[in-house]
């Protein structure tokens, strides 16, 4: 399959990820059960899958609270989808794969500035990133983690280097 197929069909992979401007609650979860984290177990971080029992529904979407902020997860898919549409538009004109540390990166912003604080005011800068994790007091979400997961929901591999 060429490159520019491949971007097709993961154009329609990102419909199903994000259908009319809207996640699923079942994406969401799966997406926190794979990159959260209590951060201050007393053996290190360890994984946190049951944090997704804790999404709500809030002005931004999906999101999971962690004391006086909350992860904006539905706000961080949308991101990284938009990022990856920018991807896909540039590899269906030149039929060339993208560099995979590029949209990394992207994909690392996208979820970085998905925060609110207690008024439900999203962070005007990226959100802190303590060894990978981005840290709410003792309960974490590790980026890559975050971003693997989605990488593998978007088939982003038939696209990059």
């Amino acid at each position: 399959m060429d490159v520019w197929e491949c971007a097709l069909f993961i154009e329609k992979k990102l419909e199903k990820i994000e259908s009319d401007g809207i996640v699923s609650l079942g994406l969401a979860q799966r997406l926190i059960k794979d990159s959260a984290h209590w951060y201050g177990h007393s053996n290190g971080p360890i994984k946190a899958p049951k944090h997704f029992e804790r999404i709500v529904s809030g002005p931004y979407g999906w999101e999971v609270p962690f004391g006086a902020n909350s992860f904006l997860v539905e706000q961080a898919i949308r991101r990284s989808n938009k990022k990856t549409h920018t991807v896909l538009d540039s590899v269906s004109l030149t039929n060339e794969k993208w560099p995979s540390s590029i949209l990394r990166e992207e994909l690392r912003n996208s979820v970085r500035g998905a925060v609110s604080n207690h008024c439900g005011e999203e962070y005007p800068t990226l959100w802190p990133v303590t060894k990978g994790h981005m840290r709410f007091g003792t309960q974490s979400i590790h980026v890559d983690d975050f971003i693997f997961s989605y990488w593998q929901l978007a088939h982003l591999n038939l696209v990059t280097d």
